[in-house]
């Protein structure tokens, strides 16, 4: 299913071009059939935890090690739980970057902050941090608008 967004009217009467399409991926379905038997296995497991603190409490020790269990079994779920986002809806993006300069006017362009840290000029030498600086300068983007930064964390006198 592609999801197409084709050149669109703005108020003004003026089209606008794509800056990107999207297409949900065939596997979604496979991946919302594995979050459904995955759930119903973690809350049977809860289930079943929930039924051995309430109903086999015999002593304290196997007790404490059945709640322990069932919060490790807890942080398990909501861990995995977080990370289905991903899952549910795969999809593939399709980028029109040739349209950019037709859709926002280069003048509309946001300013741009770029941070380059560095620490140790024994692992980061100072000739590669004048070559990330150089390449940050080299972007494609009005350079009136581009703003580079170098934090020496390190104090060392090489960057200075």
């Amino acid at each position: 299913m592609d999801q197409d967004q084709g050149p669109k009217i703005n108020g003004g009467g003026a089209t606008t071009l794509p800056l990107h399409t999207y297409k949900v991926l065939r596997r979604a379905t496979v991946n919302h059939l594995y979050i459904a038997v995955y759930t119903a296995a973690l809350l049977g497991l809860l289930y079943y935890h929930t039924k051995t603190l309430i109903f086999n409490s015999h002593n304290t020790t196997s007790s404490i090690l059945s709640l322990l269990i069932f919060i490790a079994d807890v942080a398990l779920g909501f861990t995995w739980a977080c990370t289905q986002g991903f899952l549910t809806r795969p999809i593939r993006r399709r980028e029109f970057i040739q349209n950019l300069r037709e859709v926002v006017k280069e003048r509309e362009l946001p300013a741009v902050d770029i941070f380059i840290c560095t620490a140790d000029p024994h692992k980061e030498p100072p000739m590669g941090t004048v070559n990330t600086a150089l390449s940050v300068m080299a972007y494609d983007y009005p350079p009136e608008k581009v703003s580079v930064y170098v934090s020496d964390d390190g104090g060392a006198q090489a960057t200075l």
